[in-house]
């Protein structure tokens, strides 16, 4: 799963959700950029991330892998 794929599927949850994905590619070093998730935030690489980055991300959005399959 790359970073875009990743923001579609936060913005599917967060509607369901009733929250706000927003993504501020200044706020990061680099190719990174930082994800608000209503009121949680992370900093995410561009392109394909592995599993371990993945699962650290959503962790930090407060989300599991379980979460983007529903």
């Amino acid at each position: 799963m790359n970073r875009d794929e990743l923001l579609r599927a936060l913005r599917k949850i967060a509607r369901k959700d009733g929250l706000a994905v927003q993504i501020a590619k200044t706020k990061g070093k680099g190719s990174h950029a930082k994800i608000f998730y209503g009121e949680r935030s992370t900093i995410c690489p561009d392109g394909e991330l592995k599993t371990p980055t993945l699962k650290g991300v959503l962790a930090q959005l407060g989300l599991t892998l379980d979460d983007l399959r529903k």
